[in-house]
């Protein structure tokens, strides 16, 4: 009521059922240790949630200790409840510094060409929100903790996943432990953000192909339009004309000119000729990545 969330049912019950057993234990006056969220610069919390404290304190029939309240309003802010205004660089300037370190990382890193083009106040929001998550909010992962499993994320995303894992590297110190556990956790929820806010079209090592049907233009056109609907997730860059950078030729008719891989599909192409083309692209693509890593 006091935020006017508009929830879907997941978030809505994720919702309840921590506030039933945060009230819960409330009412049992088990409250935390405040040394815990002892920090300096949480100084705003109170005002933006003044409305639901009020209420709560109402039901609990006694005040809410600052520790509590900061409890919710951390709680709130890491999964995504509330926004991270332009106050978290002061209200969380470690968890800020380490956004800010692994951003610089990732533009140091060459794996990207368009800088202008990334959004770079959302990564610092969200790779923040992700550190405020880990200082305060720590859950062992049930999901993506076996090596098969992170092994499909470093296959599709090597660059980001270098970066990621040599920042990770970076944090562990004499006096700071990360067990594999933890560094899953962490590992993935940078990939996400990263490959959710840097968009893919101006990642290097992408792959050129060349479509040329002897239909005609508009079934030329359909097959480019297929192309770019299935590999939306992938550096593809469907090409109008040949040049130098082109990796892949396809086509329904072969051609002696054309020294390039040659992708030849029946028309209408069937799913084998899709499974042709998609094991040349990751071919290709490995050989690019592996240049990169060696570079």
């Amino acid at each position: 009521m006091k935020f006017q969330f508009n929830l879907s049912h997941t978030r809505f019950s994720k919702l309840k059922s921590f506030l039933t057993v945060w009230l819960l234990r409330l009412q049992s006056r088990q409250f935390i240790d405040s040394s815990e969220l002892d920090t300096a610069y949480l100084n705003n919390y109170t005002d933006k949630l003044a409305g639901a404290v009020k209420l709560i304190e109402e039901h609990l029939t006694f005040p809410l200790p600052d520790a509590e309240i900061k409890y919710l309003y951390l709680f709130l802010i890491t999964d995504d409840y509330l926004e991270l205004d332009d106050t978290f660089k002061e209200e969380f300037p470690h968890e800020y510094q380490m956004s800010n370190d692994l951003i610089q990382r990732v533009y140091e890193s060459q794996t990207t060409a368009g800088y202008a083009h990334i959004n770079k106040q959302a990564l610092l929001v969200n790779l923040t929100r992700v550190n405020i998550a880990i200082s305060y909010f720590y859950v062992e992962p049930s999901t993506f903790i076996d090596q098969p499993q992170i092994d499909i994320f470093e296959k599709d995303n090597p660059l980001f996943s270098r970066v990621v894992h040599e920042y990770i590297d970076s944090l562990r110190t004499d006096d700071v432990t990360i067990s594999k556990k933890f560094e899953t956790n962490l590992y993935l929820s940078y990939i996400f953000v990263l490959i959710n806010l840097i968009p893919m079209k101006i990642m290097v090592t992408p792959i050129y192909i060349y479509v040329d049907f002897s239909l005609g233009k508009l079934y030329t056109k359909y097959i480019v339009e297929q192309l770019n609907n299935n590999f939306r997730n992938t550096n593809i860059q469907v090409q109008e004309t040949m040049d130098e950078n082109t990796n892949i030729y396809l086509s329904d008719l072969p051609s002696e000119l054309i020294q390039i891989p040659q992708i030849l599909w029946g028309t209408p192409p069937a799913p084998a000729d899709w499974g042709n083309l998609v094991e040349e692209i990751t071919k290709i693509k490995a050989i690019k990545d592996e240049k990169y890593r060696n570079a």
